[in-house]
């Protein structure tokens, strides 16, 4: 059955994305018997099941084989769910809020190629759907983009006197003897400034130095809880250098292997945004995430944490 089961994961590699028939014609078997072998691939984790379905069958691929689906899964789709696709291969990353009632049913549809995002930030939740093939570091590029642009329109509320104020002081022309003053206060304020400066590299060129081996002690500290635990790294990522990085890895159960996404961040204090981000990040991985961190989750943080019930597991290092 071993030698049968090979032999099928290589025709897969070689042909792509396979229905149970055509695997039972490979093997000159029948449906069943085609149907659980590729059931113990899948169940092995050495092949992936998609949702949608040709004809009644589900589609069986290998996990670097996701960009082949297009075009094994594309013609089975209805209408409605090929037109939110074009939509999504298009924008890549999209605000669940700009989308019309159809557009979300459609997305909810389609499992093999949208990806849901949830993030929390300010007590305000977000939703977005992410294309299948986009890259991770695109997807937090475009989702910190609309957040932070959703800030900038917050901070933009001025009150209409303090306005007003401003326009009027901005109106007013300076006297001669204002003029000479300001020239002689920013030519005092330039030399101050270049004085501070210099002060200021100084201090930079210490904090770098200490900087440094302080990231080094962080680093050593996930690899020692990954080793304590006999976790196996299959992924690394720097996204912040010294500060921020990714991991998948698996953990030895009584079960078996399990898989995991890690987020590690050295940051003195962890807000709920941070918490939902590294949620967000395990979305995209499709993973339980594990988060280490090392300063303090702040309040709205910990009520965050409570409300995820175990999809982000926090641990302290």
């Amino acid at each position: 059955m071993s030698e049968t089961r090979e032999q099928v994961y290589e025709f897969m590699k070689k042909n792509g994305p396979v229905l149970p028939v055509q695997i039972a014609k490979f093997l000159n078997t029948d449906i069943i018997i085609a149907s659980a072998i590729l059931s113990e691939l899948t169940a092995t984790k050495r092949a992936t099941i998609s949702h949608a379905a040709i004809g009644g069958s589900r589609v069986y691929y290998l996990h670097e084989q996701k960009h082949l689906l297009e075009s094994k899964l594309f013609h089975a789709l209805r209408s409605k769910e090929k037109e939110a696709y074009q939509l999504l291969k298009e924008k890549q990353v999209i605000n669940e809020k700009e989308l019309e009632p159809w557009q979300r049913i459609a997305f909810n549809d389609l499992k093999d190629f949208a990806i849901k995002v949830e993030v929390t930030t300010n007590d305000e939740s977000y939703g977005f759907w992410v294309y299948y093939l986009t890259k991770e570091d695109d997807v937090r590029t475009r989702i910190s983009e609309y957040l932070s642009q959703q800030q900038e329109r917050t901070e933009e509320v001025i009150p209409e006197e303090i306005r007003e104020k401003k326009t009027n002081e901005e109106i007013r022309e300076s006297t001669p003897e204002e003029t000479q003053q300001e020239n002689t206060q920013i030519t005092n304020n330039n030399h101050e400034e270049t004085q501070i400066n210099e002060e200021v590299s100084q201090k930079t060129k210490e904090k770098q130095t200490v900087f440094k081996e302080e990231t080094g002690h962080f680093y050593t500290k996930i690899k020692t809880y990954f080793e304590k635990r006999e976790m196996s790294v299959h992924k690394e990522k720097t996204i912040k250098k010294n500060k921020e990085f990714h991991f998948v890895v698996t953990l030895p159960t009584a079960v078996g292997n399990i898989p995991f996404f890690v987020k590690a961040a050295d940051k003195k204090s962890i807000s709920d945004t941070d918490l939902s981000l590294a949620y967000s990040d395990g979305q995209l991985q499709q993973l339980p995430t594990i988060f280490l961190i090392k300063g303090k989750i702040t309040k709205k943080g910990k009520e965050l944490e409570e409300k995820f019930h175990g999809k982000v597991t926090v641990i302290k290092l």
